[in-house]
């Protein structure tokens, strides 16, 4: 709407509106006095999508917090395997008379064997029959049987390996070796036509459970 100025009889001049401002009025009805430059309302629009934005971020960065917080991994499956195949070899094939656990309860989950001729042989020059489990308390255990002397056996089964004098209830007879940390302990026994060792990060407790399974016996 816009405002001219009129002359009254005295020469005042007032304000009045023009008839052509009602050109300017929207098909929504007239405009009154009172909302002449009255403020425009804020558009919301804009607003709502920033707020959504921030309210989403805010939202990621708590459940980021909580996957890191509450995350842990899942221990590894073990894998376990019927040593059967590899001792049957190692009976057959082995330069000594080969000894074997048996009677392991099912707790006892076997991982590894394996049969070594001297000229693979993970011990220098000598033949290797190796039969690895886990134990019942998840951890490690196994029994290593090779030509040649116990020092040179378990030195290269645990590194670092230090001796620690002789066994005691089940390892009587046997010699005791730690490794440099104390991690892993290792005995190791000397017999006619090879030597013996059982090793791990097993406690005593579940090696000699270890020990007491072989078959046939071994004797210091």
């Amino acid at each position: 709407m816009r405002l001219v100025q009129a002359w009254d009889d005295d020469g005042v001049t007032e304000p009045t509106a023009d008839a052509g401002a009602e050109a300017d009025v929207d098909a929504g009805g007239e405009i009154g006095a009172g909302e002449i430059g009255a403020p425009r309302p804020r558009r919301r629009g804009r607003e709502t999508a920033r707020d959504m934005v921030w309210s989403m971020a805010v939202v990621g960065i708590f459940v980021a917090f909580l996957v890191v917080v509450t995350y842990r991994d899942k221990p590894d499956a073990v894998r376990v395997i019927d040593p059967a195949e590899s001792l049957a070899v190692a009976q057959a094939l082995a330069p000594f008379d080969v000894v074997a656990p048996v009677g392991l309860p099912p707790t006892w989950q076997a991982t590894s064997a394996r049969y070594e001729s001297a000229t693979t042989s993970a011990v220098p020059n000598a033949a290797l029959w190796h039969v690895g489990y886990v134990t019942p308390s998840r951890d490690y255990a196994a029994l290593d049987q090779a030509e040649g002397e116990p020092s040179v056996l378990v030195r290269t089964l645990v590194d670092g390996a230090q001796e620690r004098g002789g066994g005691t209830g089940a390892f009587a007879g046997w010699q005791r070796w730690e490794s440099a940390d104390g991690e892993r302990r290792a005995y190791v026994l000397k017999g006619p036509d090879s030597s013996l060792t059982i090793h791990g990060n097993a406690d005593d407790a579940e090696l000699a459970v270890l020990a007491g399974s072989l078959t046939p016996p071994p004797t210091p």
